[in-house]
């Protein structure tokens, strides 16, 4: 889908100026994204894409790997532009099998962010404790 827009202002340096018939490709902000666990190492992209793609249109698809071994993790990503047809896709595959192990098939949440508070003690690291004596 793509919206015309009559004027864009381009903001530079310091002027702005209209752009007539300048295109916007307008993103649908409703996609989702599916969590998949309980994959068989052997599952690559490929075979996810695959088993997904029998639902609706599938825009991204990510196999978790580790970065030393470049093994999978055992749970991969799938996002599908469409939230009706990944619910259905969710419904048929939750606990079905893929590829010999029964998957775990939900809508992802967010990673929850860690409140990291700097410990106050300097370049002195983790938890050490502080000196007991003072040199001076």
């Amino acid at each position: 889908m793509q919206v015309k827009i009559d004027r864009i202002y381009l903001i530079g340096s310091r002027t702005a100026r209209a752009v007539p018939g300048f295109e916007l490709r307008h993103t649908r902000k409703n996609k989702m994204e599916i969590y998949v666990g309980n994959l068989a190492y052997a599952t690559k992209d490929e075979g996810l894409k695959a088993a997904f793609e029998q639902f609706g249109e599938v825009t991204a698809c990510r196999v978790v790997t580790d970065r030393m071994t470049g093994r999978s993790k055992g749970f991969g990503f799938v996002t599908m532009p469409d939230p009706t047809q990944a619910q259905a896709a969710i419904d048929a595959l939750n606990g079905r099998e893929l590829d010999g192990r029964t998957v775990r098939v939900n809508e992802s949440q967010p990673k929850p962010r860690e409140d990291r508070r700097p410990s106050g003690r300097g370049f002195r690291g983790g938890d050490r404790p502080p000196r007991r004596e003072t040199r001076w």
